[in-house]
């Protein structure tokens, strides 16, 4: 994922630390396999936009996470 989404490695650990603090927010919230998928793809996201000064649509990301694109900005 890392080559076809075009950012900078401190996205990918920003993301797993947004994932960590949902984690620890919330004690109800469980990563399994059924939905780490998602969740790196919408912490992904974010921390891209957050982080990087150029990024593209959420069009191109879900094409690349293999969501539509109504999905990615549900996450």
């Amino acid at each position: 994922m890392y080559k076809y989404m075009n950012c900078s490695v401190s996205v990918f650990v920003y993301a797993l630390v947004l994932i960590d603090r949902a984690q620890e927010c919330n004690p109800l919230f469980v990563v399994n396999k059924r939905n780490i998928h998602r969740l790196l793809l919408a912490a992904n996201l974010i921390s891209v936009k957050y982080l990087d000064d150029i990024y593209y649509k959420n069009s191109y990301y879900a094409n690349i996470g293999g969501v539509t694109v109504k999905l990615l900005n549900e996450l």
